[in-house]
């Protein structure tokens, strides 16, 4: 199962349900009643876990055009996602979901780089863009 956060103006984004091909999604909500964040999923997940692997696989019928769908389908676009969660509680999904962690941690020479910015497109607070470096005494 392939899971994304579009970004929508909210804190947590909403929950989307990724085809295999990565081409298409449904929203959670349109096919769960009340589904909209990873994070309602994870603290329901012993009854919401199911109907999203059903989503899943009715999705992916739908893009091999073996049924339609009963849920609307939009494009996925990757530009469109945020994370919607802190590092360690990433790493913690992708175990439960995937069967270990996929996504590394910082290593010294990568680059971070974090800007907010508003609805004109406009910088709130500036850039911090910062490299990863060995601490030296």
């Amino acid at each position: 199962m392939k899971l994304a956060t579009f970004r929508d103006g909210t804190r947590d984004g909403t929950l989307v349900v990724v085809s295999r091909d990565l081409a298409k999604a449904v929203r959670a909500e349109s096919a769960v009643a009340g589904l909209h964040t990873l994070q309602q999923l994870l603290d329901d997940w012993q009854t919401t876990q199911l109907k999203l692997a059903r989503i899943y696989a009715e999705l992916n019928e739908a893009v091999d055009g073996t049924r339609s769908a009963p849920f609307e389908i939009v494009d996925f676009d990757a530009a469109r996602c945020t994370a919607p969660l802190r590092l360690a509680e990433l790493r913690t999904v992708e175990t439960i979901l995937e069967g270990k962690p996929r996504t590394p941690f910082l290593k010294f020479g990568d680059r971070v780089r974090v800007e907010m910015l508003d609805e004109a497109g406009r910088s709130i607070f500036g850039a911090i863009d910062q490299q990863v470096v060995r601490y030296s005494k």
